[in-house]
């Protein structure tokens, strides 16, 4: 399998931010999905994530090796209005995806409920008896604060 994770480099698209941006004066303040998340696949661990979902905009997160080539690739969607409605708890849908023969091979595709502020966990084998485990957080904060 692939060796020395720990060169991986990580690339986040736009699809995500990070600092908060300027408001208009009339506009009411949205809450916004904070999420931290780490993957892991056999023995070695991922860079873990931490982001803030914006509504209705897909996450895509491509991990790199050392040689600078894709190797993973998680796209995260949330059910914005849900979250925020419900207050307590946010599903993620997760795409995890592994970059082979210059295509993009779903691994798995995990929709995982976050009771906010409580971690979750996910851990599953694929066919060659290959752990892959998904931790994360969720939180919900206030744009007005990224």
């Amino acid at each position: 399998m692939l060796n020395n994770w720990c060169k991986l480099t990580l690339f986040i698209t736009s699809f995500c931010f990070f600092l908060g941006g300027a408001q208009a004066a009339n506009e009411t303040s949205k809450p916004n999905l904070k999420y931290e998340f780490e993957l892991q696949v056999g023995t070695e661990a991922l860079y873990k994530v931490k982001m803030t979902l914006k509504d209705e905009q897909p996450a895509d997160i491509t991990y790199y090796d050392e040689k600078n080539r894709p190797i993973y690739r998680v796209i995260l969607n949330v059910d914005y209005e849900q979250s925020i409605k419900r207050g307590k708890e946010s599903t993620i849908k997760h795409s995890i995806q592994k970059y082979k023969n210059n295509d993009w091979v779903e691994l798995f595709s995990p929709e995982m409920t976050y009771l906010v502020g409580l971690p979750g966990k996910l851990e599953i084998y694929n066919e060659d008896m290959v752990r892959m485990s998904l931790n994360g957080e969720l939180t919900i904060a206030d744009s007005t604060h990224l």
